[in-house]
């Protein structure tokens, strides 16, 4: 086994946890869904493991494993445009900043060290 590939060595972890499950107890479910977490398996892969293991109940065990990838990838969504709106927020006081530095009469090299901003990006303010 020592010059196994890679996805040799992965189809053997599944058939050895295929041979583990079968003799665990009856709800398998916790058991899967650390699997899936932990080692990421796609969908062909996992409904293999249930289909050996389990074969009643693969359609209700990948709903449920469906469900639970929809609401961490809309946790990570709501996440994401949490982070952008608050970056755009950030950008927005910068150039309102510099818009007010810019009108008491202040250089645009001095405007750019303080608010951040580049200096074409407050050459375009003086445009506007």
């Amino acid at each position: 086994m020592k010059y196994a590939t890679r996805k040799d060595r992965q189809a053997a972890v599944v058939e050895l946890l295929i041979a583990l499950l079968k003799d665990a107890p009856e709800d398998i479910e916790p058991i899967a869904y650390y699997l899936v977490r932990v080692y990421g398996y796609d969908e062909q892969t996992l409904r293999k493991i249930i289909r050996e293991v389990q074969p009643r109940e693969e359609e209700k065990m990948m709903s449920q494993f469906a469900q639970e990838i929809q609401s961490k990838a809309l946790q990570e969504g709501i996440q994401q445009g949490m982070q952008q709106g608050i970056q755009q927020g950030k950008q927005e006081k910068a150039i309102e900043m510099a818009g007010a530095l810019l009108s008491k009469g202040m250089g645009i090299s001095e405007v750019s060290e303080i608010s951040g901003l580049s200096e074409a990006d407050i050459r375009k303010l003086l445009i506007h």
